[in-house]
């Protein structure tokens, strides 16, 4: 784990009043234990949980050479995501508009290539500031739900995820303009802490 991943767990563990570690390689508590466990879960988690502009990605895709077995899409064509890809956020360039995700594939008509944008995977150093305390915020949530569910911990790192992605979704909002709500969603709704397929940290976690 890099340097950056620890700054995330500390803050996670500093949510959660407990002190930091200084190392991952040799956890030496229950606490750092689980954050080394459910980190690369929580930090996917933070990624998808809005479209920020380090997660934003496009591509066009050629069609796979076998056809689709889909049957809502008479002569649909499979379409392999791109290998970073967390989640597909929208597919341009198709006949229908309409389209489906089925393990590593995108299945559409289409008669060429088409363009997807998606959410990409990506490490903590390639994240804003904002985002990594994103990550934290989502890595407390898990953590204390791992440790022991207690409920005070729990409260404690859900307003700090509230506080956490109001203000990554918030920043994220001022960098797209908000002409598209399908691509970002309202200004309103980002101060609001609503998003499009939100669910609450506390939700993320239980699976």
């Amino acid at each position: 784990m890099s340097s950056y991943d620890l700054t995330v767990v500390n803050m996670a563990l500093a949510t959660l009043q407990k002190a930091p570690a200084d190392s991952l390689e040799n956890p030496t508590s229950s606490y750092e234990r689980w954050a080394v466990l459910l980190f690369d879960e929580a930090r996917e988690a933070a990624l998808v949980a809005w479209w920020f502009p380090e997660v934003r990605a496009r591509k066009l895709l050629e069609a796979s050479a076998r056809e689709a077995d889909a049957l809502e899409f008479g002569q649909g064509k499979r379409y392999r995501v791109p290998e970073d890809c967390l989640k597909v956020h929208r597919v341009g360039k198709t006949q229908t508009g309409g389209w489906t995700r089925e393990g590593d594939f995108i299945i559409t008509e289409a008669t060429a290539a088409i363009q997807v944008h998606y959410y990409r995977n990506i490490p903590s150093e390639d994240c804003g500031p904002l985002l990594r305390r994103l990550i934290a915020a989502q890595l407390a949530v898990d953590i204390a739900r791992a440790v022991s569910d207690s409920g005070a911990a729990m409260d404690r790192a859900q307003r700090s995820y509230d506080r956490a992605w109001a203000a990554a979704a918030g920043a994220a909002g001022e960098q797209a303009g908000f002409e598209n709500q399908r691509d970002i969603g309202s200004e309103e709704m980002a101060r609001a802490g609503v998003g499009y397929g939100r669910f609450s940290a506390v939700d993320r976690s239980r699976g």
